[in-house]
């Protein structure tokens, strides 16, 4: 079985796997034709066929093998959702076909309208945090009263 998967694929080094190797192969090659990126992949598969070459024990790359077949799938995967995903319309880009109904429009304005005209509240010790206030040490602050005038 050694030779070319396909017209672009590298040659499958002879040894263990060389079917499953060339499958993978065929999942890399059809992700790069659907417009994935495949170096990655590729660096990894070059790196499994050169231990295979150096005779490297089946159990040692199996499991290599499995997992860039793995990641190859994911990424097909991800490649259909986001291709045949539709974008969703946010409330604020909204396509004017939708139309709220009036108590609902009248609600949204009348709580934009409290936020507006709500006083702002006073700051106080009690409200920024325990010992935000502290007392300044006498004359610590002499040139700053230079400056200013004080």
């Amino acid at each position: 079985m050694t030779g070319k998967v396909g017209a672009d694929a590298p040659e499958l080094v002879p040894g263990i796997l060389e079917r499953e190797r060339a499958a993978v192969l065929q999942k890399i090659l059809k992700a790069q034709a659907q417009g994935c990126g495949i170096t990655g992949y590729m660096n990894a598969f070059q790196s499994l066929q050169q231990s295979i070459g150096k005779g490297e024990a089946e159990s040692v790359i199996r499991p290599r093998l499995e997992t860039i077949s793995r990641a190859v799938d994911d990424q097909l995967e991800r490649s259909k959702v986001l291709k045949t995903q539709r974008p969703t319309v946010s409330a604020h880009q909204g396509s004017g076909s939708h139309s709220e109904p009036e108590s609902t429009k009248n609600a949204k304005a009348d709580s934009k309208a409290a936020e507006v005209t709500e006083k702002p509240k006073a700051v106080t010790p009690q409200n920024i945090g325990v010992g935000a206030w502290q007392p300044v040490p006498e004359g610590r602050f002499k040139d700053n009263a230079k400056i200013f005038g004080h």
